[in-house]
């Protein structure tokens, strides 16, 4: 095992400035050493020591100034250096022919007399001072002294009153010019009339700002020494046994491994706070700047057919990491940036935390196993009323575990129009086997498959083998049923309604989807049924598992042996669905089409309702073709495929925010027109070259709600009026005119032709004056009135 290197900790660490506390130091009275020693250290050292110089005589400040200006312009001789050090500096300048230089120096040994005794603390104070008692500190000094630009040194002996004040002033003008904040403490425990600890923690606690230290105690205390359980706040003032006074790279080598220490506990302390600034920042964003953002991601739920709550889980998610990459990456002057950070776990290896072998304690490493099968797998999925997906985990009786394939878009119970359906009406599964014995890894590709690491299954954690070559179906439903349980059964009661709960839970159009599940389900048990009875084989029926469950009914409760167990999250989720793709021989239907396509240019319009402009006049798309070239010579009949990521930067400003609601990657028009996301596409060709208008939703103010663009609009839809909201017999006029138009056509609300809308309509019923935008598409009344209607919190 190699030793702690104190220049790597340093390093990053990215510590400029380390102090020492030490009653065996002692200052230096030699003038020509302290002049030699202004001369060498940094600009930030040296601003320091002129503020002080000028405090005790203004003299001393040009002298030195005026020598340092010089001195620092010629390069000098190895063999002039050992002069200087030696304290010779006015007699070398001379004999080397530096006359102005020399006489700037000898001023200010002559002006040192009255204020001796303050201008060698003050050497101390920034790196200067007899070792012959200290000399474990000296290998310290030399590591730092090789820096360009040297590091921050300051030494002090005892600190109490004043004294403390002054290092604590010190401390503040040397960090407020640093770029990196954290700052090497090391003070030995026994200062006379003082303590080490105590100053550790009177200088972290104090109101003075400085807080962002390590420290490490030297002690003589023989049982003194790395303790495995100590507390975090006490890793960041480490106590390490003194070594031997001529011992002084056994002392670097411990404050290296004990700094590592620090990092470690530093580390999580770090990421914490970035965590929880983010956590903040996201926060303020969604729910402190207003409602409306709420009510967004609440529409973008039910557009996309799951719940609120998972919206907003997802969007929350997403928008801390990126406040913490955000955090990491662009730091506003302080100490919390990523290179920081990722200095800090640099130290974290066996190098710098040795360790006896891999024992953990127990509660650790049973909370290591939870957090893994976490990262991999959702238990809570039951609890949550998710509806299925792919990555579902499923238990089917004696059967076996199976897990769901397929397409998010393929799978989601949708409405369209009228009707609420889901596209499959198969569940594809494929088998798996659980094994009680984990892997090396969290996932590993196997010749038809794929091993997931840390699954919990029968109290046991192992690896779920996938055999993607081992596939069958089941009937959707039936999944379906796990959704509304919060144990995953597939369990459901004729008659019943869907639970409060679920309610709450599910997606808003599962609320409707429900009864119609309960009766196609009934009339599937008692085809089952049927079949028992009439003792009608197996291989009659389809190769799947959709009439090839057994159930149980008890007190008119039926029961399916299905019961999803978990769902594989994030990228494993990904990388299994990759996988099984490539196993069928192609990629999934999110990323590559299927189909031989061809390449075509059109063009492009956008707009709102009956004023589209055009965007492009050579926007590239495809043609998809198919297998039957009698087909696809009739190119108008072909679908036509739009790729979002080339039609995104195309559209005008005004409508970004509209068309960032699409979060496909390909809009095909396999119709005349189609609908996405409340936004309308509709292709039209001419003489073979397509023509794709794009017609974007009005917004209506007073409802929050989008509504397309028609030649007439009704009025009733737009305000959601209820019979008799408005007397018999209502009128309106336009907003300069005076002739008035009826509200009412027969018993029903009349239509309004959209152009009047645009003008502005008034009803004096009510005292509403409503009008549309055409700019902005937004439909509202034209002033706050004090009786409006359906007003939206």
């Amino acid at each position: 095992m190699s030793k702690p290197d104190f220049t790597n900790v340093i390093n990053e660490l990215r510590t400029d400035l380390v102090a020492f506390v030490d009653d065996d130091f002692l200052p230096i009275e030699n003038p020509g050493e302290i002049i030699y020693h202004f001369l060498c250290i940094n600009d930030i050292d040296f601003d320091l020591v002129l503020t002080k110089l000028i405090r005790l005589d203004g003299a001393l400040v040009t002298a030195l100034t005026g020598l340092r200006s010089g001195f620092l312009a010629i390069t000098f001789q190895t063999e002039d250096i050992d002069w200087f050090k030696a304290g010779e500096i006015v007699k070398r300048l001379r004999d080397g022919g530096h006359e102005a230089l020399a006489v700037f120096a000898e001023t200010f040994v002559s002006l040192i007399g009255p204020h001796k005794e303050a201008i060698s603390a003050l050497a101390m104070n920034t790196g200067l001072a007899e070792f012959s008692g200290a000399v474990i500190y000296q290998p310290f000094i030399d590591i730092l002294n090789q820096y360009n630009p040297r590091k921050s040194v300051k030494i002090y002996r005892q600190l109490h009153g004043d004294a403390f004040n002054e290092f604590e002033e010190d401390l503040r003008f040397t960090l407020d010019r640093l770029p990196h904040k954290y700052f090497l403490f090391i003070v030995d425990k026994i200062l006379g009339s003082n303590n080490g600890r105590d100053l550790i923690t009177s200088l972290r606690d104090r109101a003075n700002g400085i807080d962002t230290f390590f420290s490490i105690l030297f002690t003589s205390r023989a049982d003194a020494g790395n303790n495995p359980n100590i507390r975090v706040q006490e890793y960041l003032h480490f106590e390490i046994q003194k070594p031997a006074p001529n011992d002084g790279s056994s002392a670097v080598e411990l404050v290296a491994g004990g700094l590592a220490i620090c990092a470690y506990a530093s580390f999580f302390d770090q990421i914490f706070k970035v965590k929880k600034e983010g956590l903040k920042t996201a926060k303020q964003l969604v729910v402190d700047s207003g409602q409306s953002n709420i009510l967004y991601l609440a529409e973008m739920a039910h557009a996309e057919g799951t719940t609120v709550f998972r919206t907003v889980e997802q969007w929350f998610d997403l928008l801390v990491q990126k406040k913490i990459y955000d955090k990491l990456t662009t730091p506003a002057g302080n100490t919390l940036d990523y290179q920081f950070i990722s200095g800090l776990t640099s130290l974290i290896n066996e190098t710098y935390l040795p360790v006896d072998g891999p024992i953990l304690a127990e509660d650790f490493r049973k909370e290591l196993q939870e957090l893994s099968n976490f990262e991999l797998f959702n238990n809570a999925v039951n609890k949550l009323y998710y509806p299925p997906a792919p990555g579902d985990i499923y238990q089917i009786g004696d059967k076996g575990i199976f897990i769901l394939t397929g397409q998010d878009c393929d799978l989601i119970v949708r409405e369209d129009g009228r009707s609420i359906s889901r596209k499959e009406k198969l569940a594809e599964l494929v088998q798996c086997h659980f094994v009680a014995k984990p892997l090396d890894d969290k996932k590993h590709d196997t010749e038809f498959g794929l091993a997931l690491n840390y699954f919990h299954h029968e109290e046991q954690y192992g690896k779920l083998e996938i055999a993607f070559n081992k596939r069958s179906t089941i009937d959707f439903r039936v999944l379906d049923l796990c959704t509304l349980n919060p144990d995953g059964v597939a369990q459901y009661k004729s008659g019943s309604t869907l639970s409060s709960t679920a309610t709450r839970s599910l997606p808003v159009m599962w609320g409707r989807y429900y009864p119609k599940l309960i009766e196609e389900l009934d009339g599937k048990v008692k085809i089952m049924k049927f079949l028992v009875d009439e003792s009608i084989g197996e291989e009659i029926l389809a190769a799947d598992l959709s009439y090839r469950l057994e159930l149980q009914q008890t007190d008119g409760t039926t029961t399916f042996p299905v019961k999803r167990l978990s769902r594989l999250k994030g990228q494993f989720k990904d990388y299994f669905l990759q996988r099984y793709w490539e196993h069928k021989t192609r990629k999934g239907l999110n990323t590559i089409s299927l189909y031989n396509r061809k390449p075509i240019t059109g063009q492009v319009c956008c707009g709102f309702h009956d004023a589209l402009n055009e965007i492009s006049s050579d926007y590239n798309a495809w043609v998809q073709l198919t297998g039957n070239r009698e087909k696809n010579r009739t190119i108008e009949k072909l679908p036509l495929v739009l790729p979002v990521s080339t039609l995104r930067p195309i559209i005008p400003e005004k409508f970004q925010n509209l068309f960032q609601r699409i979060k496909i990657d390909e809009i095909i028009l396999n119709k005349p027109e189609i609908e996405h996301s409340t936004i309308m596409f509709k292709k039209r060709w001419l003489e073979g070259v397509p023509t794709v208008d794009i017609c974007f939703p009005f917004y209506n103010e007073i409802t929050k709600k989008f509504f397309k663009g028609k030649d007439e609009l009704s009025l009733a839809e737009l305000l959601t009026l209820q019979p008799g909201e408005l007397p018999a017999g209502s009128q309106y006029h336009l907003s300069d005119q005076e002739d008035m138009f009826d509200l009412f056509k027969g018993a029903k609300y009349a239509k309004i032709p959209l152009e009047h809308f645009e003008h502005g309509i008034v009803i004096d019923a009510k005292d509403w004056h409503i009008k549309l935008d055409r700019d902005t598409g937004i439909l509202d009344y034209v002033q706050p009135l004090e009786n409006t209607i359906n007003e939206q919190p």
